[in-house]
């Protein structure tokens, strides 16, 4: 299991038709964690969000 990130973090967030993708850098260490969730009409993405999924993993 992976260990999560901690510090200082950028997240970004890509809400596409199909797929929306989430990629999380930590400042600190330099760890880079992706994710690939499907777009739905629901889809509820923002920072606390994509954390949590991110933090959830693992992902295809």
């Amino acid at each position: 299991m992976q260990s999560p990130p901690t510090g200082r973090a950028r997240i970004g967030v890509d809400i596409g038709g199909t797929f929306t993708d989430l990629v999380w850098v930590d400042e600190t260490t330099g760890a880079v964690r992706v994710g690939k969730l499907l777009t739905t009409s629901t889809t509820v993405v923002g920072p606390r969000a994509a954390r949590l999924n991110l933090l959830a993993g693992p992902f295809p």
